[in-house]
């Protein structure tokens, strides 16, 4: 057993035995690819468990986010969210989805939401504010730029991620033991206690409210961590000052949830920036007017 049981002590060849014996296709599919899928996954795990590895390349990739956020916003034009438009412009430089962007409003049909991400698709959260609205899209993007020059297809990895599931079950905070996909196991952990071989629990990047609420304490400091812990914090009554406001300054939400009103709903369908899809609780962003893109 490794010390503590942790990630950022574990060697590659270690990560990816276990996650051999551990994850497998339910329908045989990826058969194929799965020992090379499992060295990626690997690698990713213990990267996002590298604290000061993962803040250096989100600060490398930041400069990049600012000057693409500026871009947008110099546009004519109207955007539903002028973050989301960067998302997708980056995204779509290394391999996700570029014509469909989401809005997952609250939480969505396990079923629907393999289906957006085992099309490269990435999405915006309307989920809790410590579980932040962008942070999923940031892990993988993070990713995506650090292992660039790499064999690791991070996009591909990022669709299968939600088509192997765990033979065995994993511990939750909660003590409840549930089978989990590999997207479970490498980008939606919770706080607490690491033991990466049976449980989800962990202190690093793995984790989303990690990386909402500390990126930006991490040197170098960067635009992109100071974005995401701002747009956690909108509509609070003592929240930070956000480049771009979305919730009511009377603080109307509740402490934690950030999911759209009806209201809100029904005005983004109106501007025909957005469009329902046959998934409840799932808003397809429409390809605005922006051009922005990486060549």
């Amino acid at each position: 057993m490794l010390p503590q049981n942790k990630l950022e002590y574990a060697e590659t060849e270690y990560v990816q035995r276990f996650l051999l014996r551990t994850f497998h296709s339910e329908d045989g599919s990826l058969a194929e690819r799965r020992e090379a899928d499992m060295a990626g996954y690997a690698q990713l795990a213990i990267f996002l468990s590298n604290s000061f590895a993962f803040a250096k390349a989100a600060a490398e990739l930041s400069d990049l986010f600012r000057d693409l956020y500026r871009y947008v916003q110099e546009e004519r034009g109207f955007v539903v969210d002028t973050f989301v438009e960067v998302l997708r412009g980056v995204g779509s430089y290394y391999g996700f989805h570029w014509e469909e962007f989401y809005i997952l409003n609250d939480q969505v049909d396990d079923k629907d939401f393999r289906e957006v991400v085992s099309n490269k698709v990435l999405f915006h959260d309307s989920f809790t504010r410590p579980h932040g609205e962008y942070t999923h899209a940031v892990q993988w993007l993070v990713m995506a730029y650090r292992f660039r020059r790499t064999s690791v297809n991070v996009a591909n990895l990022y669709a299968n991620s939600v088509k192997y599931r765990s033979r065995e079950p994993f511990e939750y905070p909660d003590k409840t033991k549930k089978r989990i996909y590999i997207w479970n196991f490498l980008v939606d952990c919770f706080r607490g206690s690491e033991d990466f071989e049976s449980n989800i629990m962990c202190g690093t990047f793995r984790c989303p409210q990690i990386v909402t609420t500390e990126l930006v304490l991490l040197p170098p400091h960067a635009w992109l961590g100071a974005y995401i812990a701002a747009t956690s914090r909108l509509g609070l009554k003592n929240g930070v000052p956000s480049p771009e406001p979305r919730h009511d300054k009377q603080g109307r939400r509740a402490k934690a949830n950030i999911v759209y009103t009806n209201k809100e709903i029904e005005e983004m369908l109106e501007s025909g920036l957005v469009e329902r899809t046959r998934m409840p609780g799932i808003l397809k962003i429409v390809t605005p007017a922006s051009s922005v893109r990486i060549h």
